[in-house]
């Protein structure tokens, strides 16, 4: 992590994050942890470092998020896989998660016990990958006692707006859910 990442006051993300939906930290990793998280990533994908229980899913050969491949797990060395869950098993990855900073965001947020639901490597090959339709990470689709109330998310490599990054509604968690499904 960035030394001046370890002291960021928090206050203007805070309110960005309350008022939009979102904030930005700006950068607050080092290129010698972008650089491990990156290679880390790769050595998954292509199966040169394992853990049991990761989620492999390729992305699906017509482009379609309707016939996206599922239950298929590890299908061979690949670096076109278009998620990998559970980086918590993985040392860099946790350390990167259980950052300070992190955790300082989470303990300003969220009262009481602080769990993870969810690490996720999103991957998007070079040569393209499925589009994803909107959609919000809440309702009953997930099948938690609760929604999540916050999501970190840290990009390994440039995701220019045109290159299929995630697009973020400005201001719609004030509303609440589309439909209780969520999903």
């Amino acid at each position: 992590m960035l030394p001046e990442a370890r002291a960021l006051d928090l206050a203007g993300p805070l309110a960005d994050y309350a008022a939009r939906g979102y904030a930005r930290l700006g950068r607050v990793m080092t290129d010698a942890g972008l650089a491990a998280l990156r290679a880390r990533s790769d050595d998954l994908m292509l199966g040169r470092v394992t853990y049991p229980g990761l989620f492999f899913q390729h992305d699906a050969a017509s482009g379609r998020y309707e016939d996206l491949p599922y239950g298929k797990g590890y299908e061979g060395p690949s670096t076109s896989y278009r998620k990998l869950e559970k980086l918590e098993k993985d040392p860099l990855f946790l350390a990167w998660i259980e950052n300070p900073l992190f955790e300082r965001i989470a303990r300003s947020l969220i009262q009481g016990e602080i769990s993870i639901y969810r690490a996720v490597l999103f991957n998007k090959a070079a040569s393209g990958g499925t589009p994803l339709p909107w959609h919000q990470d809440g309702g009953s689709y997930w099948g938690l006692d609760r929604d999540p109330e916050l999501q970190i998310w840290t990009a390994l490599d440039d995701a220019p707006a045109d290159g299929g990054c995630v697009e973020v509604l400005e201001g719609s968690h004030l509303g609440g859910l589309a439909t209780p499904l969520g999903g």
